[in-house]
This record gives structure tokens, sequence and C-alpha cells, in this order.
């Protein structure tokens, strides 16, 4: 079911960007959703808890990056 609502999210937000962006986009929220499934079934879990493991490293990785003032703007 939350399979099924990402995928219902990512074709909503597919429109968001311009035109000339949305290829991109659609190619690589594919390949996460590919890369979550591969992740979810190499740990054997589940996919939602592969999602949830990535998000909250994503944070930490976040919070670590400003407590060590590493920022990857130019």
């Amino acid at each position: 079911m939350i399979e099924s609502q990402i995928n219902e999210d990512l074709y909503k937000a597919h429109y968001l960007p311009p035109r000339g962006q949305r290829q991109g986009f659609r190619i690589a929220s594919l390949l996460v959703i590919t890369v979550l499934k591969e992740i979810a079934e190499e740990t054997n879990v589940s996919i939602n808890t592969a999602l949830g493991r990535m998000r909250y490293a994503v944070g930490n990785i976040q919070k670590l990056m400003v407590k060590h003032n590493i920022s990857l703007e130019f």
C-alpha cells in the first residue's frame, strides 16, 4: 500500500518541474525505487523499512554536515 502511495506521489510530482527537467526526475525516481527494492531484498526487510532507514540516514547525515560545517553548495 505504501509503495503504491510512493509511486502515486512520484507520478504527481513528475509534473511539477519544467518540462526539460521531467525526464531526469523520472529516471532518478525510478532508480530510487529500484534501489530500495534491492536493499529491502538484500537486507531481508520490507521496502518500507528500507525507505525509513534511508530517510533516517539522510537526516543524520544532514545534521552531521551542519555540526561539522560541511556544505555541498557552490
